[in-house]
């Protein structure tokens, strides 16, 4: 890959002070950005409603939500089974934060 087809940019993953700096394919660009903002609205969904949990776990509970999608919808064609798989999913991890937060 030529390098004029590659573009440095910068994504801030919640609140780093220090941005990510990435080096990407030009082409690239839009998804970056989209998927910074979605571990983003991810972040700050959790921490909005399990506000005790250490930062490092709601990290944790986000990248697996991600990665079973990611992985899911990989090896699944019909999107029913992988929705009912990841709201069976998102309720098991509630109920785990839900069980951090009482203790």
């Amino acid at each position: 890959m030529k390098e004029s087809d590659l573009l440095t940019i910068n994504l801030n993953i919640f609140e780093k002070q220090l941005p990510l700096r990435l080096t990407i394919p030009r082409e690239k660009e839009e998804t970056y950005r989209k998927a910074a903002d979605l571990i983003n609205t991810a972040i700050k969904e959790y921490r909005k409603q399990y506000q005790v949990i250490p930062l490092e776990s709601i990290l944790s509970m986000v990248s697996l939500n991600f990665a079973v999608k990611s992985l899911t919808s990989a090896n699944d064609k019909d999107m029913q089974p992988l929705l009912d798989e990841l709201n069976v999913m998102d309720a098991g991890l509630k109920s785990y934060l839900d069980t951090l937060v009482s203790e």
